[in-house]
């Protein structure tokens, strides 16, 4: 009879939840830079000296991969980024996904560009290219709860409901003060009869926010 009760009350509390949802955030927002003390410099060890030289060739080919925009190149991708989002607006898909692209082959590694790619080419049905894109966009800023919702709405688009459900389980996990999307989840749990999870889910959202029954969204 309790877990009947908590699942009645889950497909209440997940339609409300938006009330109590962050507000607010840009889609290429990042987290603010870390101002803690500098510490003393060590020693390193054969090791570390050995981990930080590979490291460095790493980055070495990376750059080489793709190497630093000019002012001109630059101001022509944001250009192209601005005039896509613009596009998008307006619901001129077409339009968009080809301002988009040409400011991707400029920056593929622009968190805020594979989003909006992915955006677009969702509004437009292209759902396995907005997976991808999204994806994209995810690892390369894991700090903002946008793309995480955007990866896992063009996966519930494919009816693909785990790939969503741990998409939003690592929403929770990865972003600070994602709290209030724990209700989505647990709805998500809830509607693969996943009643463990979802009653399991619910008390993470409830020792954060004290007694469900008590919680005003207003």
């Amino acid at each position: 009879m309790r877990m009947r009760s908590f699942a009645v009350n889950l497909l209440v509390l997940s339609l409300l939840a938006g009330g109590i949802q962050a507000q607010g955030l840009s889609p290429g927002a990042s987290s603010p830079p870390d101002l803690a003390a500098p510490r003393k410099p060590v020693k390193l060890s054969r090791k570390e000296r050995r981990e930080l030289a590979q490291r460095a060739e790493i980055e070495a080919k990376k750059v080489a991969a793709h190497p630093p925009l000019s002012a001109k190149e630059r101001e022509m991708s944001e250009a192209l980024y601005t005039d896509g989002v613009k596009y998008v607006i307006l619901e001129d898909y077409p339009k968009a996904l080809e301002r988009l692209l040409k400011a991707y082959t400029l920056m593929p590694e622009n968190a805020a560009v594979n989003y909006k790619l992915a955006e677009a080419n969702l509004l437009s049905g292209n759902l396995r290219d907005a997976t991808g894109y999204a994806e994209a966009a995810v690892k390369l800023d894991a700090k903002n709860p946008y793309y995480y919702l955007l990866l896992a709405q063009s996966q519930a688009s494919q009816k693909q409901y785990e790939a969503a459900t741990a998409t939003y389980a690592s929403l929770v996990k990865e972003v600070p003060n994602s709290g209030s999307y724990l209700f989505q989840l647990a709805d998500l749990y809830l509607a693969q009869n996943k009643l463990p999870e979802a009653l399991s889910t619910l008390e993470k959202a409830q020792q954060q926010f004290g007694d469900l029954d008590e919680i005003s969204f207003k």
